[in-house]
This record gives structure tokens, sequence and C-alpha cells, in this order.
């Protein structure tokens, strides 16, 4: 993940937003470096759509009573060979709104609204950056993750009748059994905490 978090170090920057606080809940997994790229591809772009389009600016963020940076945490869980990592970030969510606007379906329910964002028509933004487009990236990232053995689904936090705060779940099941780094003598990751570090 390092290479992809320091993309976003640069990013926040470059968009004027304080760099947020990332937030690893779980083990640590040696990846086989072919997972390492599906993972890599994937994760960049739900960063920058979470720097891009989510986490909101400070003073935004200081004007609803949140902290001036912005939180991205994984959840991290392997078990019978599958692995997977619950991603979220505590911008201000989907907006609703403009999400219902898109889709062509007769009164859809909140999570087809939420599901939405899978399809290559739809895009919360109004107009798609050079950083991340909205729905056309989330359909690219599916149908990648699908291709390559793997599944994304996104889910609802609390309500809130504006905009709507999601969690995606990334799954896959590796080719080959992954290593706990905890359980490899003499091994010395870089990042250690794995409750909550900060890049």
């Amino acid at each position: 993940m390092e290479d992809s978090l320091r993309s976003i170090v640069s990013l926040a920057r470059k968009l004027g937003k304080n760099v947020p606080e990332f937030v690893f809940v779980g083990d640590d997994y040696l990846i086989p470096y072919e997972l390492n790229k599906i993972m890599q591809r994937v994760f960049t772009h739900l960063l920058r759509n979470s720097i891009d389009h989510g986490i909101e600016g400070p003073n935004e963020r200081i004007y609803d009573g949140k902290p001036h940076s912005g939180r991205i945490i994984f959840h991290i869980t392997y078990q019978d060979n599958v692995l997977s990592i619950r991603y979220e970030d505590d911008g201000r969510g989907l907006d609703i709104s403009s999400l219902k606007k898109t889709i062509k379906i007769d009164n859809p329910i909140r999570q087809d609204i939420i599901e939405s964002i899978f399809t290559s028509v739809t895009s919360t933004s109004a107009s798609i950056t050079d950083i991340s487009g909205r729905g056309i990236g989330m359909a690219a990232v599916r149908s990648f993750l699908e291709d390559s053995g793997g599944s994304i689904e996104v889910d609802p936090k609390e309500i809130n009748s504006a905009f709507q705060p999601v969690f995606f779940t990334i799954t896959i099941k590796p080719k080959q059994k992954l290593k706990n780094i905890r359980h490899l003598i003499g091994f010395n990751p870089r990042f250690q905490n794995k409750q909550a570090r900060g890049f």
C-alpha cells in the first residue's frame, strides 16, 4: 500500500486538502507480486476517489464539527485463504440526490441508488476530473476485480438525507496462502502499529 499512500499525500496537497490519517485494523500479510498489482490498482482508485470527491476541505470539515484532516480506514481480515478488506473514509459520502437523477429505475430504493456507482454511465461529479472519474472508474474497478477472481461491494453506513456515507468491501482469494508478518522470525516491517498509523 505504501506507493498508493504516497501518491495520495501529494494529491491531497494539490487539492488544498489536509493529508488524511490512514488507519489499518488487522494483521499485516506478505502479498504476492500478482496480488499486489491488483490491490495497488484497486486502492489507488478508491483513495483518489476519497480525496477528490469524498473527504471535504478543512474549512468545511471544521464547520461540520469534524477534525480538519480526514481519516481513511482499512479493516483487514484473512480467513480460509480469503482476503477481505473493508475500506471507508469519514467524508460526506455519496450525493444521493445527484445519483438519483442519473439512474433509469422507477422509484429506486436507497440501495439501488448506491449501487448505481458501479454503472459506467453514472457520475456524482458535475464533470469527471482527471483525478478520478466517479461512476466510470468504479465500474472499471468492479470489472477488473471480477476478472481477477475477486469482488467489490458497497454498503451504507449511517443514513444521511442528502449524502450517504458508505464502505466498500473488497474480497479476493489469493492463489497461494498468505504469510502473517508477525509469524516471520526476523521480519521487521516499516510500519508496525496496525491499529492506527499515519503515513
